[in-house]
């Protein structure tokens, strides 16, 4: 009985490597290239008493014009990653000087394309907040066109300022974060 299988595999394997020689190799198709994604940096730097907090208004693009944001920008292709831009943002646009170990990353937000407010590619932001002496904090200066200004903490949750919105989580989150509070980290998705 064992030679009528080991004939009957042995049939049915040639069958079937003689079926996969006649077929044609149909070519796969390379898959499509994933989307890219622009990569941005925003801060929120506190007095050591966490009462106040160093923030941006913003002139564009156009859907954030007016409003308050956190200090940052676009990471640069030259840059190792989004501390590095961090850092460097902070410098450009109030003029204090930092470095990596001053900035904690607690929270990222990815924003799929959206036309509605403009954004044709999908987006990714990690925010970033610091403690600073209030000499450092307080010796900001505008270094562009877009004005740094010193804000109230609790301001930014009583909803009397211009805020982007999702600054009335954003800044407490961080707030909570640089006390040692959780969630130590969140990543948002919005469509």
């Amino acid at each position: 009985m064992n030679t009528d299988v080991e004939t009957l595999t042995a049939a049915c394997a040639e069958e079937h490597y003689a079926k996969v020689a006649a077929c044609k190799a149909v070519p796969v198709p390379a898959p499509a290239p994933a989307p890219k994604i622009k990569r941005y940096v925003a801060g929120f730097a506190f007095d050591t008493a966490l009462k106040h907090v160093l923030l941006i208004q913003k002139t564009k693009p156009a859907w954030q014009a007016g409003r308050l944001n956190g200090i940052g920008g676009k990471v640069e292709p030259h840059e190792h990653d989004s501390i590095d831009a961090m850092v460097r943002e902070f410098y450009e646009e109030a003029n204090i000087y930092t470095t990596r170990s001053d900035w904690r990353h607690y929270a990222a937000l990815t924003i799929r394309a959206d036309a509605k407010v403009g954004s044709q590619e999908p987006a990714h932001v990690d925010f970033f907040c610091a403690k600073m002496p209030g000499a450092q904090l307080h010796s900001f200066s505008s270094m562009t066109e877009e004005c740094v200004t010193l804000l109230g903490v609790d301001q930014c949750v009583e909803g009397n300022v211009a805020l982007l919105p999702n600054l009335c989580w954003l800044v407490p989150m961080a707030k909570r974060h640089l006390q040692g509070h959780v969630p130590r980290f969140c990543h948002v998705i919005e469509n």
